[in-house]
């Protein structure tokens, strides 16, 4: 698929088949997550991956169907993008990048572990729509401390929101994009000079 077309087929589902998707199809979604950028290459990313028994587990704990997403329960495969903050304090502390004033949290006008959390989302998001895969990403809201706990996630880590990947059960356009327009490029777009 050329790159456009991907980017074009990229949306989110809410609604799966009960289809298991193949592991090496799983595993090159998953593998993409890895591919994006870390701040001073400082990997505080891991992914906790969720199939069989561990998925099934996790939509008892955030019950989908309890805000009207019933079908989000079929999908195959969980994926949790974890941060680690501190792997990103430790690694301003050292030698090449103590210059930068980001060796403390308050030291982050932006804290890339969020930034690059999304970064590979985005890439897991992307792998999908190429295997023609749905997915969605969302919140685990109130859920995370129970979800973290019930998965033996360090305390000290945080999840940047969920995402699920399964075979869509239809192609509709739901949730938000279902009501509101995209903004036109020239909206947003600003060359030059706001």
């Amino acid at each position: 698929m050329e790159f456009a077309d991907v980017l074009s087929a990229r949306r989110m589902h809410r609604d799966f088949l009960d289809v298991e998707l193949s592991d090496e199809v799983a595993d090159r979604i998953v593998n993409a997550g890895l591919r994006g950028p870390s701040a001073g290459f400082a990997q505080g990313l891991e992914l906790l991956v969720l199939k069989g028994e561990s998925r099934h587990k996790y939509f008892e704990i955030t019950r989908p169907e309890t805000w009207g997403q019933p079908g989000m329960a079929n999908a195959s495969l969980v994926v949790l993008p974890i941060v680690d903050p501190e792997a990103y304090l430790r690694r301003y502390q050292q030698a090449d990048k103590v210059h930068t004033g980001m060796s403390t949290q308050d030291g982050w006008a932006v804290p890339y572990w969020w930034v690059d959390a999304g970064a590979a989302a985005m890439a897991m998001l992307l792998a999908a729509a190429n295997e023609g895969v749905g997915a969605l990403l969302y919140t685990l809201g109130g859920n995370e401390a129970a979800v973290l706990e019930a998965f033996g996630v360090p305390l000290d880590r945080r999840c940047s929101g969920p995402l699920v990947f399964g075979i869509p059960a239809n192609d509709e356009v739901t949730g938000s994009a279902a009501t509101r327009q995209r903004r036109p490029a020239g909206e947003s777009i600003h060359i030059d000079v706001w």
